[in-house]
């Protein structure tokens, strides 16, 4: 009797699940936590609950999808198998690693959430238009963040003179954190959305949002991110012919680069900046001479472990150091092969480089069947985007935080399976193996 009882309650508790209005209404809530939870990740420290509850709300709904539909698995590419090994690897660097409750904490801020994003991007991804609206709310994230930090600091300091200090000090206290390593993902964003937009009004508050990009960076001081504004500005517009393009981004960086050093001499950006376009700053160990002590170190440290490292997460590195005899290195690697070396010794490199290598692939083989300019544009994106970040991660360690997850939701966009004949050979359409 209790028995049939509680089979009654099961079924009736799947008889209003299934009484769910439509898919489409899913589809559209998931969607929209989704771009909540995107328009959220520039500010840091100020949006948890916000970042938490979207995230959540999109995960449910796109489970409670897949048991009332069916649509699991509707793309299935070799760069998902890869994402899965890599993770599997990381977990096996967790369970033999050392301060576990730091990786697992790590893992679940960093890595559940990237393959949550990945898994509902590329299977709710069905349209350009939904791709476009991802743009767009980052370059609107990013745009208000500015506008945000700048009216922070001028009611604080009643000024701006001294705004270039505040950019450059950031911590969490306050509301923009970091700018020059979120710029490494924002800016070729921004590019790539002024490309695809059509409309005149949306390309102008565009290309504004990325003068104040580049004015935010050059304030920021770091040649990494400008050796990124640079690469992107040339490189995107060249491949895609857009010559006088490239033009109006070489003038206003100048041109900004110019107002900058006219109000802030002291900062002295045009002998720093020049060391960007000379070859001996790259040859010249001084010039990295306060990042080679924890190369060095982080070098040695994973000769000690060298399979599967010390488990993954940057927040033990200093403890770790410590323990071992080093001082007064940096809080991290600052290089992602260090990085990854140090989290998950020479398994969790490998299988990360073949991660990123199947995803490049994939994303090319794509763009030479697309059919559709602004499909094959966005898959170009992607991949200057991947490029762009690999150029940084020479110096940072970009694959953590708000980049690392909405790196995954673009690659989501660029493997995910649209709608239409938007590509030329169907039989090797991505998603179908």
């Amino acid at each position: 009797m209790m028995e049939n009882r509680f089979q009654l309650q099961v079924l009736n508790v799947k008889k209003s699940i299934l009484e769910i209005p439509s898919k489409e209404l899913v589809s559209g809530i998931i969607e929209y936590s989704l771009l909540i939870y995107i328009f959220t990740q520039p500010f840091v420290h100020h949006t948890a609950t916000i970042q938490a509850v979207s995230l959540a709300t999109a995960l449910l709904l796109w489970l409670i999808k897949i048991f009332c539909f069916g649509e699991y698995g509707s793309n299935r590419n070799r760069a998902s198998i890869f994402l899965i090994i890599y993770t599997f690897v990381v977990i096996l660097s967790i369970l033999f690693g050392v301060e576990r409750l730091i990786s697992i904490k790590a893992f679940k801020s960093d890595i559940a959430k990237q393959l949550i994003l990945y898994a509902i991007v590329i299977n709710e991804t069905k349209t350009i238009k939904q791709i476009k609206s991802v743009l767009y709310v980052m370059v609107f994230s990013i745009s208000l963040l500015m506008l945000a930090s700048l009216y922070e600091y001028i009611t604080l300091a009643g000024n701006y003179g001294g705004f270039y200090q505040y950019i450059y000090k950031t911590n969490k206290g306050t509301i923009i954190s970091n700018f020059a390593e979120l710029s490494i993902f924002y800016y070729p964003v921004s590019v790539l959305s002024i490309l695809v937009e059509k409309r005149v009004s949306l390309r102008i508050t565009v290309a504004v949002s990325i003068l104040f990009q580049v004015l935010f960076i050059s304030l920021s001081g770091s040649r990494t991110a400008l050796i990124n504004v640079v690469f992107v500005s040339i490189l995107f517009p060249l491949v895609l012919k857009r010559y006088r393009t490239v033009l109006g981004f070489v003038l206003g960086f100048l041109a900004l680069l110019y107002f900058v050093d006219a109000f802030y001499p002291e900062m002295n950006y045009k002998a720093k900046y020049a060391e960007v376009f000379s070859l001996s700053t790259y040859l010249n160990s001084n010039a990295v001479s306060d990042r080679l002590p924890t190369w060095k170190a982080s070098f040695k440290m994973w000769k000690e472990r060298p399979f599967l490292g010390y488990g993954y997460g940057w927040k033990k590195f200093t403890r770790v150091c410590q323990a071992k005899g080093y001082e007064n290195l940096l809080t991290n690697p600052h290089n992602l092969v260090l990085s990854l070396l140090f989290e998950s010794g020479v398994f969790g490199l490998a299988s990360f480089v073949l991660f990123i290598v199947v995803v490049f692939t994939s994303l090319f083989n794509n763009y030479k069947m697309a059919v559709s300019d602004d499909h094959r544009m966005v898959l170009m994106g992607v991949m200057i985007l991947l490029a762009s970040t690999t150029i940084s991660s020479l110096t940072m360690s970009p694959w953590s935080g708000p980049h690392g997850k909405l790196m995954m939701v673009m690659i989501g966009l660029g493997l995910a399976k649209l709608k239409g004949p938007v590509f030329t050979n169907l039989v090797e359409q991505p998603g179908i193996p």
